[in-house]
């Protein structure tokens, strides 16, 4: 029996279907993407993440871009954070072969998470980028924020549980932490 598809050798696997984000893709119509992304996939389709997309609130976009900045600042707090609570401690905790490269990479993975999540390409990130930025919210406490911004921070925050849960699904059958649902590269 043949499958029909093109560019893959016997018992490659074809991880990317979908073909490149168009660059006038809204916030939104990424999140969708993802979502749909999220239907599709053998081990994901359980959740349903496009219900889940279209109950978040009206103003998520709006939210996502007034808290980025608090974030943005969250995240540099982590990555320069020497202490237990920072990003290198998170580094020597993944012992690291070169704790300085480990360091280093981290760094462009706190990077790449943050241009992505606030972009709405949720399906580019691995579980590693996801639990550097959780852990860069996590140094926050709701006393930190006004209650419009709490509020606002309460709505990304919740999304991003959802989707460190759903990445978490993928190691659990993977158990491979830099797996991608999607490629920036396709």
């Amino acid at each position: 029996m043949m499958c029909g598809c093109t560019d893959l050798g016997h018992g490659q696997s074809m991880i990317y279907v979908m073909p490149p984000i168009p660059n006038h893709f809204t916030v939104m119509q990424r999140i969708q993407r993802w979502a749909l992304l999220i239907s599709v996939h053998p081990l994901l389709k359980s959740f349903s993440a496009i219900d889940f997309v279209k109950d978040l609130p009206k103003s998520f976009p709006e939210d996502l871009e007034i808290i980025k900045p608090i974030i943005q600042e969250l995240m540099e707090k982590y990555k320069n954070d020497k202490t237990t609570t920072g990003l290198l401690d998170t580094c020597r905790k993944l012992k690291f072969e070169n704790l300085q490269k480990g360091y280093e990479l981290a760094v462009k993975d706190c990077d790449y998470i943050m241009d992505h999540f606030f972009s709405g390409n949720w399906g580019y990130p691995t579980m590693m980028e996801y639990t550097l930025l959780n852990n860069a919210i996590q140094q926050s406490a709701p006393e930190d924020f006004e209650p419009d911004t709490r509020q606002r921070f309460r709505s990304v925050f919740t999304a991003m549980g959802i989707i460190l849960h759903t990445m978490e699904t993928l190691l659990d059958k993977n158990r491979v932490l830099n797996y991608r649902l999607e490629d920036l590269n396709n």
